[in-house]
């Protein structure tokens, strides 16, 4: 599972992709960030535990794209903005199409609002078991505004 993880964002590297990691824990977070390195990406990592200046530092060197890869495990799903991502990768089971849209919404934010054009979404396949089929997760607005 791992290795298939971090294949997908070598090759968005590759292709100069902007990415966030949405890790399955900060264990997993730490684990991608130090096979990543290895790899020689320029990777970083937070978590809830993670020192304000050290967030604040990598969150930073992200946004002025010093580094490639932010990953993170439950801590910038909202709140974080970061326009210019142009890959999100959720690695993370994620029950609520809420939470689901939020952390999508990091990389979605459009031209008109200084993101990207287009925006690469890497799920693994089995965080979507829960869904009758993918297309639940994009009509969430629908299920809850009517809209």
């Amino acid at each position: 599972r791992n290795k298939l993880i971090i294949a997908e964002i070598f090759e968005l590297v590759q292709k100069e992709e902007h990415v966030i990691v949405f890790a399955n824990s900060v264990e997993h977070a730490n684990i991608l960030t130090v096979q990543l390195k290895n790899l020689d990406i320029k990777a970083e990592y937070i978590d809830g535990k993670t020192p304000t200046q050290q967030r604040q530092e990598n969150i930073r060197k992200f946004i002025n794209k010093d580094i490639n890869v932010l990953i993170n495990f439950g801590v910038l799903t909202t709140g974080f903005d970061a326009p210019k991502i142009s890959a999100v990768v959720i690695t993370r089971p994620t029950f609520s199409p809420v939470l689901y849209s939020q952390m999508l919404g990091r990389g979605m934010r459009g031209e008109k609002l200084g993101g990207t054009k287009d925006c690469i979404l890497v799920d693994v396949d089995d965080n979507l078991y829960n869904y009758p089929d993918e297309s639940s997760l994009f009509n969430v607005s629908e299920i809850f505004w009517g809209e």
